[in-house]
């Protein structure tokens, strides 16, 4: 998905598309997306958001993060991460980049499944951070 430095318009454009597709891919079967979605969800707010991000989404939210939680909501998907309780060595979040410049760690990549298969996936995701050549984390899960 488009980066945060790109126009509010692209952003839009893209993340109604993805919508899109999603609904029309959910008419043949269930729906599970993976990827770099350059979206930072945050803290649920609502009981609404809380359904599909889980108890273990931190941080603040990002315009971008916005349109997923959105996207989230609409599709009746949700973020695999948020249900499954982080390690002690990830300083109590999932984070899936590192930034090189400020070491700063987010959660910008995600797998998201169907909504009422949420917490079957609970014991199954996991973030591997061995170091790869990469400022992104590889990400486990069972579906």
């Amino acid at each position: 998905m488009p980066q945060e430095s790109a126009s509010a318009a692209i952003r839009k454009k893209a993340w109604e598309a993805l919508t899109t597709k999603v609904r029309a891919f959910q008419n043949l079967g269930e729906v599970v997306i993976a990827g770099d979605l350059n979206a930072k969800v945050g803290e649920p707010t609502t009981s609404a958001e809380n359904a599909v991000l889980g108890s273990f989404s931190r941080g603040s939210r990002t315009s971008n993060g916005r349109l997923l939680v959105e996207l989230l909501i609409r599709t009746r998907l949700a973020n695999v991460a948020g249900f499954a309780r982080p390690p002690a060595s990830s300083e109590g979040q999932w984070y899936t980049r590192t930034d090189p410049r400020v070491s700063t760690k987010s959660q910008i990549d995600y797998i998201l499944v169907p909504l009422n298969q949420r917490r079957s996936h609970r014991s199954r995701f996991k973030v591997d951070y061995t170091s790869l050549d990469t400022d992104h984390h590889l990400l486990h899960a069972r579906i």
